[in-house]
């Protein structure tokens, strides 16, 4: 597909209007990973949050975005349009836009951006190339506390070997209460858990005795209770624990790995998780 200079803002505009009738939270997400747009995607303030209430103003937001994009490399802008079949999209809705941005016989030059073969990572500069797996569910879900960084780079990870991050505030709400939601979003083939230390705690005698001298960092109360669904759930063969640093771990899940963050190499440890686990990455 080619994009003549003169009709790049007319196709950001055209592609804006078919992603509105296309595009869930989940391609969304996925979009975002595939092209390294994370902040401009997922952390911008209006996106999801008009599409998943419905406002009016969700096909302005559609189109900052893909201006935002564009800026920074237009041939993302022309891979989503292949992605969509955008050229097909036109030919049967938008006679007049068809027309305009895909000329035919000798009109139709070498002219503006064509499309890459794959999606490019700008931080290797190189194409993106996922291997095929051979397990069938490509689906991980992320369980997380309130430390961002870390969750962004294990769902980086994810994404650069072939597989899905599954974030859970990043999906529909549907009016489901939280652990509705996490039940929703559960299917799938393995889970990694990012324990980061949130919270601080004791033993109620020990702290009545030595007060804050035996108080300990310890993960978020929901990065526990969804652990332990996801160990119930998927089995301890298919969940991971990345730990950012050293918390207290629950006494009664002592059997399992835990994986250090800190540490040089944990792609290496985690890749041997999902080897042992059936995967190939």
């Amino acid at each position: 597909m080619i994009v003549r200079d003169e009709n790049k803002k007319f196709f950001i505009s055209t592609l804006a209007s078919v992603l509105e009738g296309k595009y869930l939270e989940s391609d969304w997400t996925k979009l975002a990973y595939e092209i390294d747009e994370i902040e401009t995607i997922l952390h911008h303030p209006r996106l999801l949050r008009s599409l998943q209430w419905g406002d009016r103003d969700y096909l302005m937001n559609i189109l900052e975005v893909l201006e935002r994009i564009g800026q920074n490399n237009f041939d993302n802008l022309v891979c989503i349009a292949e992605q969509i079949d955008f050229e097909d999209w036109t030919f049967s809705n938008a006679p007049k836009a068809y027309s305009r941005l895909f000329k035919t016989g000798d009109e139709q030059q070498v002219q503006g951006i064509r499309k890459p073969d794959r999606l490019p990572d700008r931080r290797q500069n190189e194409m993106i190339t996922p291997e095929v797996k051979k397990i069938k569910n490509s689906k991980v879900f992320i369980v997380h506390g309130r430390d961002e960084l870390p969750k962004y780079r294990v769902a980086k990870y994810l994404h650069d070997h072939g597989l899905i991050p599954v974030i859970l505030h990043e999906q529909a709400n549907q009016s489901k209460t939280i652990f509705e939601k996490i039940e929703a979003n559960s299917d799938v083939g393995f889970a990694v858990v990012v324990v980061t230390p949130d919270d601080i705690g004791a033993l109620q005698g020990d702290f009545e005795k030595e007060g804050t001298l035996v108080l300990k960092k310890r993960a978020r109360q929901n990065v526990i209770l969804e652990l332990g669904y996801f160990l119930a759930k998927l089995g301890r063969s298919n969940v991971a624990v990345l730990l950012t640093e050293e918390v207290e771990r629950p006494s009664d899940i002592d059997g399992i790995t835990y994986i250090f963050m800190k540490d040089r190499g944990w792609e290496v440890d985690l890749r041997k998780e999902f080897l042992a686990a059936g995967y190939e990455v």
